[in-house]
This record gives C-alpha cells, structure tokens and sequence, in this order.
C-alpha cells in the first residue's frame, strides 16, 4: 500500500472527497479500485472514473493503476464529465504511450 493510498483510509474527509454521495467503506472502495471485487454496480471503471474527477492529478497517478487505465481508458472516459479532465488524461495516456513506444 502506497503513502498516498494510506491517507485516504486513515482521512475520513480525503476518501469523502472521492466518494461524498455513497456510504461505501475506505477499505470496500479501494478493493474495487484494484478490481479485486465488484459491488453491486460498483466496479472497477467507476471507481477508477471517481478518482480521476475527484482527487487531484497527483494523488490520481498514485491511486489509479496506469496500465488498467491505458487498457480501459475508452470505457472509462465515458464515465467521466468534466471535459478538461477527460483532455488532460487523454494526452497524459497519449505522452506515456509514445514514451514507452521508444
């Protein structure tokens, strides 16, 4: 578990920032954020989906598996509303691609 991941479960007012309209444990949110679990209709992309518009880029880049989002990113961006934040990822995937690519 990484530092980041730790202050979201030990900060009630950090996860609520992530998740203020579900009464979804920490511990039950991260679980499915790994993909570990699904529940209900709470699964991974929706997760993945509230931590991008929800926390801050840096803490997002902790948080968010960048492979899974590489890999899913058609999905997810369908779930995302803000238009910026879908750019901004959308180029962070497009510049990381090409890095990996040389």
């Amino acid at each position: 578990m990484n530092e980041t991941r730790q202050q979201y479960l030990s900060q009630p007012d950090k996860y609520k920032s992530l998740v203020w309209d579900y009464n979804l444990q920490p511990r039950d949110f991260f679980v499915i954020l790994d993909g570990d679990a699904k529940k209900g209709w709470f699964d991974r992309e929706w997760a993945t989906a509230r931590v991008l518009e929800n926390a801050n880029y840096y803490d997002a880049i902790a948080l968010v598996d960048m492979d899974y989002l590489s890999k899913q990113w058609g999905q997810i961006k369908r779930r995302l509303f803000k238009p910026d934040i879908k750019h901004g990822y959308e180029y962070l995937l497009r510049k990381r691609a090409l890095s990996t690519a040389k």
